[in-house]
Order: C-alpha cells, then sequence, then structure tokens
C-alpha cells in the first residue's frame, strides 16, 4: 500500500513537471513559426540588384525563371516586370521569388520613306510596325507630297510603334515654310530635324529635375509660324541643374552605332569622357546596329568623347 501510494506521488510530480514545461515550449515553437514568416515586399519595375537588396533584408532569395527574358512595351531593359509569389504574399523566410526581366521593346529596322509620296510612305511605316510622326512642309524643286527627309534614317533601329517624324515638300515656291511642334522630343532630333530645313537654332537649358534630361520643353517661332532660313529659332530643353559661372558648361553629344560596323546582333558599347575634372564613365550597355546615342553633357574645361565598341576604339572628338 506504501508503495502504491509512493508511485502515485512520482506519477503526479512527474505529470506536473510535464505539463509545467510544455508551456514555454508551445510558446518557443509558437514563435519560432510565426518569426520564420515574411511578406513578400513588391519588386515590379526594380532593377535585379536593387530587387536583391530588398529581399535580403526579408531574408528571401531572388531567382530568376528560365524564360526569364521578355520583352515590355514600356519597362526599360533589366526591370522586373513579374514576380512569383506576388508581393503581399506570406511565406516562410529563405524562400526563392522567382523573377521575369524586360529585355525591352521589340526593335524594329525603320524603311526608306525619303523620295515616296507621304501617303505610300504611311504604308510603308505601317507595315514595318512604326507610325506617322510629325509632318514639315517646305517647298522645294520636288513635286507637292513628297517626303524629302525623315528621322530617324532608313535603316536605323526604332521601338515598334514609334512614330517617324517626315519633312514633305510643298511643292514649288519660296523657301518659307511653317514651323513644326517640336515639344517633348530631344534637343538633338529637333536641331537635326531643324537642320535639314536649313535653320541653325539656338539651344536653352531650363532647370527640371522631375523630367529627363535635353527634352525640348518650348521653341521659338510658335507652331505653324511661316518662318525661312533667315528665321531666328530658339530650343528650350531641360537639364538637371544649370551651372552657376565657373561650374562648367553643356554640350550636346550624338553618335550613330552604324549598321555593319560588326557581325554581331548586338554590341557593347562604353563611352567614356575626360575633361579637367579626369576621366569618367558616360554609358555602357549592349545595343543593337543602328542605336544612336544623345548625350547633354556637363564638363570643366574641353570635353574628350572616346567610344569603344566591343573593346575597340571607333569614336573620338574634342568638344570645347
Amino acid at each position: 500500500m506504501r508503495f502504491i501510494r509512493k508511485s502515485f506521488e512520482i506519477m503526479a510530480w512527474f505529470a506536473f513537471f510535464v505539463a509545467l514545461m510544455s508551456v514555454p515550449a508551445y510558446l518557443l515553437i509558437r514563435y519560432t513559426v510565426i518569426a520564420r514568416t515574411v511578406t513578400v515586399p513588391n519588386i515590379i519595375g526594380k532593377g535585379f540588384r536593387e530587387a536583391h537588396e530588398i529581399l535580403d533584408k526579408q531574408n528571401l532569395f531572388i531567382k530568376l525563371k528560365p524564360d526569364g527574358g521578355r520583352q515590355h512595351s514600356s519597362l526599360p531593359e533589366g526591370r522586373i516586370m513579374e514576380q512569383y509569389p506576388t508581393f503581399g504574399t506570406v511565406v516562410k523566410t529563405r524562400r526563392e521569388v522567382s523573377v521575369v526581366i524586360s529585355i525591352g521593346s521589340e526593335m524594329v529596322r525603320v524603311p526608306t520613306i525619303r523620295g515616296n509620296f507621304n501617303r505610300a510612305g504611311r504604308i510603308r511605316l505601317e507595315d514595318a510596325g512604326l507610325t506617322m510622326g510629325r509632318i514639315a512642309r517646305i517647298h522645294s524643286g520636288r513635286p507637292e507630297d513628297v517626303v524629302l527627309a525623315q528621322f530617324p534614317s532608313e535603316g536605323e533601329m526604332a521601338e515598334r510603334g514609334s512614330p517617324v517624324d517626315l519633312l514633305v515638300s510643298a511643292g514649288e515656291g519660296g523657301k518659307e515654310y511653317w514651323m513644326p511642334d517640336l515639344r517633348n522630343i530631344s534637343g538633338l532630333d529637333a536641331t537635326r530635324f531643324l537642320s535639314r530645313m536649313g535653320l541653325q537654332p539656338d539651344l536653352k537649358v531650363i532647370a527640371m529635375p522631375d523630367l529627363p534630361q535635353g527634352i525640348v520643353l518650348a521653341a521659338s517661332p510658335s507652331v505653324l509660324t511661316p518662318v525661312n532660313a533667315e528665321t531666328p529659332t530658339v530650343l528650350t530643353t531641360t537639364v538637371r541643374q544649370i551651372p552657376s559661372e565657373g561650374q562648367g558648361h553643356y554640350s550636346l553629344v550624338t553618335w550613330k552605332l552604324e549598321p555593319g560596323l560588326t557581325d554581331l546582333a548586338t554590341n557593347r558599347v562604353t563611352i567614356e569622357g575626360s575633361d579637367d575634372d579626369g576621366v569618367w564613365l558616360v554609358e555602357e550597355g549592349v545595343f543593337p546596329p543602328g542605336h544612336v546615342f544623345h548625350l547633354l553633357l556637363l564638363h570643366h574645361g574641353d570635353l574628350l568623347i572616346s567610344i569603344y565598341v566591343d573593346g575597340e576604339l571607333r569614336y573620338r572628338k574634342l568638344y570645347q
């Protein structure tokens, strides 16, 4: 009898000990499970490196899907266009987030419109997947409605659906024509377009930190004003900031990766600049033949631009 009572006491103490230990064990397990779950952040539109840093803070990993590169009409090349799991999903830590990267818009070759009548040119553009852009008319010795010039030029690569601007003959007559609408295109493109009409516009800059650099905000004279080669024209373009006196000045640099320069479908282009402050990298990346670079650069002293294609020097020019 005494033995039985002793056994019951031992079992009671054991049960009490197990119950006492199960409470913190339960709380520890529950805390551990909760601590191992996180909410997937939104990385759509981010670059791969930035997305990796965001996920790393949540103890998550980034992984490129096997078919991880697709064309996108609006997202620039290298930006994330899809993610799985989607943002807002609760997952365990150390989980992989699969992504699809934008490889940019589909590029098409610009057909020859120059020399065609305007209507035929429109059809050729539509067949190539492009659209008709701005049209400026000028009197010339060519028949009315014949395309005299186009931008981008024939053979260049352009995004599918992008516009092609035309200079069209208004028939014989004086050299007076109507000022085209040049707003929201690059200052360099606008300058080239006007130069084909015999105009040499002056370039003014205005500080607009929130807008892309080098975009035309206004032009003088205004749209559809009759002008000729003697008419002073001024283009007002955007820059990040206006340098004060002694802090340098801007130079407009343009260069085209000519088709046929190499046999490759794409080329690695490296653009370097050097001035009184030293040498710096202006731009680097992989571009298709026909790509045109438009660069508005702030520099101190003379600017030397060097352009390398697949490691070989292809262009060098001094800007003063």
